[in-house]
């Protein structure tokens, strides 16, 4: 039986995919995925090889040399007879030390190679939440006109990778809405009526390009991908409204129009007359 066996490669110092250069030893990347983007770094530490030079004793070999030295012989003259001759005195044993110079040691060169120690962290950062508003209310009549926005501005997250601080800029490009009744715009404010009742949702998308900073490098590193925040906003969508809506007589018609405020509370406000 066959099977196929895949190899992936591992990275070699973090998973980000988009390289944004590098600074002395500290190299950097980033990777988007979702609405976050993740800031990657690594510090390679380069130890070089060191030659030595070592240098060995010398073999010396000692040793001990015992000699005996006979004593002078003696010289006897003539004596009277009958006189005996001192007896002759022990050699005496002198000793030497000898210390000899067997061989001399050469040097030796040692050699430690050198090595390399790299270092990876990486840090994830997210744009702040968006929240989608309408003006004057959620609960709308027909016809109303209302007025949709968004705040979105540039805004910047902060952290800290191999212990260095690094920043991350977050800046609105774009801003998108679409309607569930089919319409759709763009811009951070919007005005639109609607033509049906019932429950709408309204969704706004932020674009945000990124762009990061790492160990107070002057120049900002441009992220080639872009993160997108979404917020949803439901809106209820009634025939008539209070002080909105009136009749128009026996035909049954009705019109919709924009007042400052209830007609029951003042009827000489415009529209209510």
């Amino acid at each position: 039986m066959l099977s196929l066996v895949t190899f992936v490669p591992s990275p070699t110092w973090a998973a980000c995919k988009n390289s944004g250069g590098s600074a002395g030893s500290q190299k950097f990347g980033s990777q988007v995925s979702g609405n976050s983007v993740t800031i990657c770094a690594a510090a390679e530490q380069v130890t070089p090889a060191r030659t030595a030079v070592v240098k060995s004793p010398p073999k010396i070999m000692t040793k001990v040399v015992v000699k005996t030295v006979a004593p002078k012989k003696a010289v006897f003259r003539r004596q009277p007879p009958r006189v005996v001759p001192a007896p002759a005195p022990k050699p005496p044993i002198v000793s030497k030390r000898i210390t000899k110079v067997v061989a001399k040691a050469k040097p030796k060169l040692i050699t430690k190679p050198g090595s390399t120690n790299l270092t990876a962290d990486s840090a994830s950062f997210s744009p702040a939440q968006v929240i989608a508003n309408v003006h004057p209310s959620n609960q709308l009549a027909i016809g109303q006109v209302a007025t949709f926005s968004v705040l979105a501005n540039t805004h910047f997250r902060s952290g800290s990778l191999l212990g260095s601080p690094t920043e991350v800029r977050f800046t609105p490009i774009a801003t998108s809405w679409v309607f569930s009744q089919g319409s759709a715009g763009s811009g951070n404010t919007l005005h639109l009526a609607f033509d049906s009742t019932g429950t709408h949702t309204v969704q706004v998308a932020v674009t945000y390009s990124v762009a990061y900073r790492y160990k107070g490098l002057q120049n900002w590193v441009s992220e080639p991908d872009t993160i997108q925040v979404v917020d949803d906003l439901f809106v209820e969508v009634s025939e008539s409204s209070s002080g909105q809506v009136i009749d128009e007589g026996t035909q049954g018609s009705r019109r919709v129009l924009l007042v400052g405020e209830g007609c029951p509370a003042r009827s000489v406000v415009f529209g209510c007359d």
